[in-house]
């Protein structure tokens, strides 16, 4: 391949904008009169590449097969992770109807088996197929996810359709793993609800979660690029306010209440265990571009917001602050 990449750069110019040439084998396509020969091959005109494949420096449409990087794995837990902590959200709000805990947590282990679902299939569907594997283009900029902005124009007047998903598989897995998530949730969660939770529990969390989804894929199909390049300061300042919210709702409580408070309620345990593990994951994805010494060592920040919001209780009362002064 690299023979002929090399050959086809020599005889043709470049392709503009992601457009490329796909090697055709044979003499049997109607674009071999204007495509460049080889001896053994042929090169078509400069086009959209074909699923799967992105253009290189020399405008020929190679096969994505780089293995992910450990931030494009991030991006995609990422995703994965937002319907599922959306969907928690949905059945916590909806604990009023609730008449048992046992009902409840029913909702929240079907919601992580739709999830698992989901993610495991669209996996093992994508190159290289049933394995937990992924491959890949290798990516350079935020333009690589709006190809469509970048169709060349030829002669200010006639626009060449090079659209083809360049950061191949991170666009369309989102899709496959949202398709495959309401299917799930309109077979696991109906069944829940006509098996276990029939006229015992409200149906808003189901509802909510079937309108979330696709609206989860619109954002995803507008704001990809800008979402791949941001969600860990989305993770950051997300868990920062949820746990501050949290802790918050609590009311003004003194520093030993609150402790014992926190300590000893499974839900505090389990939500604040939750925004740690989003914040965590947030710094990891932070850092792990970042080519410096000792830079897991910045893991040692998680848990300093909330010792700092516990430190701080007391002054975060009017007359205390008004006495101190």
């Amino acid at each position: 391949m690299s023979m002929l990449s090399g050959h086809a750069s020599t005889t043709q110019p470049a392709c503009l904008g992601f457009c490329g040439r796909t090697l055709l084998l044979g003499n049997h396509s109607e674009d071999v009169a204007t495509a460049t020969s080889t001896s053994d091959s042929t090169f078509s005109r400069c086009g959209p590449c074909s699923f799967g494949y992105r253009s290189n420096a020399a405008s020929i449409c190679e096969s994505c097969d780089n293995p992910l990087q450990p931030y494009d794995w991030m991006y995609l837990l990422f995703v994965a992770l937002l319907p599922l902590l959306l969907h928690m959200q949905f059945i916590r709000t909806a604990r009023k109807y609730c008449r048992t805990r046992y009902y409840e947590v029913s909702e929240y282990l079907c919601v992580v088996l739709e999830n698992v679902i989901a993610c495991v299939i669209a996996v093992l569907i994508y190159p290289p197929r049933f394995s937990f594997f992924l491959n890949g283009c290798e990516k350079t900029g935020i333009k690589e996810w709006y190809p469509a902005c970048y169709n060349p124009r030829i002669g200010y007047t006639k626009t060449m359709r090079c659209t083809y998903e360049v950061v191949f598989p991170l666009y369309s897995i989102t899709f496959i793993h949202h398709i495959i998530l309401i299917a799930a949730i309109l077979i696991l969660r109906s069944t829940l609800y006509c098996v276990l939770l029939y006229k015992a529990y409200n149906g808003k969390p189901f509802y909510s979660a079937i309108v979330s989804v696709p609206l989860l894929a619109v954002i995803h199909s507008i704001f990809s690029g800008v979402i791949f390049y941001s969600f860990p300061y989305i993770l950051l300042i997300g868990s920062l306010w949820a746990m501050c919210l949290h802790l918050a709702l609590e009311g003004k409580r003194p520093l030993k209440e609150m402790i014992v408070r926190l300590v000893t309620s499974p839900t505090h345990w389990v939500f604040l265990s939750i925004t740690m593990l989003m914040l965590s994951f947030g710094v990891i994805a932070l850092i792990t571009p970042l080519e410096i010494a000792y830079r897991w060592t910045l893991l040692c920040v998680v848990p300093v917001p909330f010792i700092f919001y516990l430190l701080t209780i007391p002054f975060s009362n009017p007359t205390t602050t008004m006495r101190l002064s």
